[in-house]
């Protein structure tokens, strides 16, 4: 097989394993479609050796359907300058599985 071709194949199936890691992110983000407050109960800076990147976990609790739920979020570069454990903090949450949640300060809940 003629090496141009073996690299297309590489690339096309680069290319499809990226757009579906998007469909997923895109659909689980459109199912949280309710909206509440959290309180931050930790935040801990993970940084990768490898690649040299930085990703802040915010772990936050709130209420859904009168029960608790825990959840975290994982942002992009060190953001312990914007999240204090106790802050209240915007969330959007799926009503039918509240763990899958994500705080969102200004984007709008369901997409």
């Amino acid at each position: 097989m003629k090496s141009w071709v073996k690299l297309l194949l590489i690339f096309g199936g680069i290319g499809v394993v990226i757009a579906i890691a998007i469909h997923f992110e895109n659909q689980r983000r459109a199912s949280m479609t309710a909206e509440g407050v959290a309180t931050v109960t930790n935040v801990t800076l993970v940084r990768d050796r490898e690649d040299n990147s930085e990703e802040t976990t915010v772990e936050f609790s709130f209420e859904a359907g009168g029960a608790p739920v825990a959840a975290q979020a994982s942002l992009y570069g060190d953001q312990r300058e914007s999240y204090r454990q106790g802050q209240q903090v915007r969330i959007c949450f799926n009503p039918e599985d509240p763990v899958v949640a994500d705080i969102r300060e200004q984007e709008p809940c369901g997409g």
